[in-house]
């Protein structure tokens, strides 16, 4: 209707531009002559055809006029939506809208299909079926809207159709069919490989200071710092090298070939600064110290048949059956032990092993002496725990006596008397 409206109204004007340049057209060709024209003033006369000009103007101004009623019809017309998206109208007002996604996997609908990795499932604006207004069951595309941070090795592919952490490919070696002489060794410069000299491991030597190596190292030419003492180089700085050919320590002292310290050094036992916890013992693995679980020592319990501990015993975890029960481990054995010290009434004591772990009767010294008999003059004694017969010590009263002169100690008794020499000592 609107086509056929604009091309009535270009006809019209058409028309009429055409009757006016032909009226002025008369009057102009009547004036020379004095003659008044024979048409009347308000005939228009046969209509002459539209010049060129004309018929662009007109044409200008109806396309000027199509474009101001599109925009107050259509909002779509003054607005400009970004790449990948499409401007559409909704209720009145124009609304840019994405674009549905090309190869986008489908996800959604009657089924629930899910998206792959941790992609999400959105709305496809293509479709008929708007969640949002009552659709059910409404199918989707996936998007992969997320920045996972994958473990080494892997890398994270955000299209659609994975969203997860993949295999990353690993880069080309471009060393590994390079193969440098002794002193050097292979760096790869882009997909280029070379060999360059080896950094000097060993400390600074020699210089102007003539600094000296430790222990009994010895100072040689640094090949990568540009002086060479061969070449007239004045003063180079060296690097440390250690050789053990020549090292002599004594039995028992390891000796030391770093270039940092080349000597003798008494060995070190990395278990003098370790604590361990409890039930564990410190082990030296390949120079360092390392607390490994004690062995448990006590008779086995648990297991299928349930084995309890002796006495007041309690069945604890073998930590190296390699059976645990925190971690699923059904029926497993287990050792015993004894935390427990019990006051024992008299005659008992407390026997700690895990063989017993309870009160058991006190045993009585044994008297080796119980059944020896010795000989007179002797008499039994204990020397380490045996039995031995040793002679009676006699005791002589008249040793500390001391007597008048003409007078002698005899013993009466058990007693030291003084008697006169010239009496007749009777027992």
């Amino acid at each position: 209707m609107k086509s056929i409206l604009g091309a009535s109204l270009l006809a019209g004007l058409l028309a009429f531009a055409a009757g006016c340049s032909s009226a002025d057209a008369g009057r102009v060709g009547a004036e020379p002559n004095g003659e008044s024209p024979s048409q009347d003033d308000g005939s228009l006369g046969t209509p002459a055809p539209a010049t060129e000009e004309t018929t662009s103007s007109l044409a200008q101004s109806l396309r000027e006029g199509d474009s101001s009623e599109d925009a107050a019809s259509n909002p779509c017309a003054a607005t400009t939506c970004l790449v990948g998206s499409t401007c559409e109208v909704v209720d009145g007002r124009a609304t840019c809208t994405p674009n549905a996604s090309a190869g986008a996997p489908f996800c959604g609908g009657f089924a629930g299909v899910a998206c792959p990795g941790a992609g999400s499932c959105v709305d496809d604006p293509s479709d008929d079926c708007d969640p949002e207004r009552g659709g059910a069951d409404c199918g989707g595309l996936c998007e992969c809207n997320v920045r996972a941070l994958c473990i080494q090795g892997f890398a994270f592919d955000e299209s659609p159709e994975v969203c997860a952490c993949v295999p990353s490919e690993p880069e080309p070696d471009a060393c590994a069919a390079v193969r440098c002489r002794a002193g050097t060794h292979c760096e790869a410069e882009g997909d280029r490989a070379r060999c360059v000299p080896d950094a000097a491991a060993g400390p600074f030597c020699g210089g102007f200071a003539g600094i000296a190596c430790p222990g009994a190292g010895s100072c040689v030419d640094d090949p990568n710092d540009g002086c060479d003492p061969a070449r007239g180089g004045a003063d180079c700085g060296g690097v440390c090298e250690c050789s053990a050919a020549a090292a002599s320590c004594p039995e028992g002292v390891p000796f030391d070939d770093s270039p940092d310290v080349c000597a003798c050094v008494e060995p070190v036992n990395p278990c003098a600064a370790v604590l361990c916890p409890v039930n564990t013992t410190c082990d030296v693995v390949d120079g360092e110290a390392r607390c490994n679980p004690i062995a448990p020592s006590g008779p086995f319990c648990g297991g299928i048949a349930a084995f309890e501990c002796p006495g007041a015993g309690s069945c604890v975890d073998n930590p190296n059956d390699g059976c645990d029960p925190d971690r699923g481990g059904a029926d497993c054995g287990g050792v015993c032990e004894c935390n427990i010290r019990a006051l024992c009434i008299p005659g008992l004591a407390f026997d700690a092993s895990p063989e017993v772990c309870a009160c058991v009767p006190t045993e009585p010294e044994v008297d080796a002496c119980a059944t020896v008999r010795c000989r007179a003059g002797t008499h039994c004694e204990v020397v380490d725990d045996r039995a031995i017969c040793a002679s009676d010590e006699l005791t002589n009263p008249c040793a500390a006596a001391s007597c008048l002169t003409g007078t002698v100690c005899v013993e009466r008794r058990g007693q030291a008397v003084c008697i006169p020499a010239d009496s007749e000592v009777c027992e």
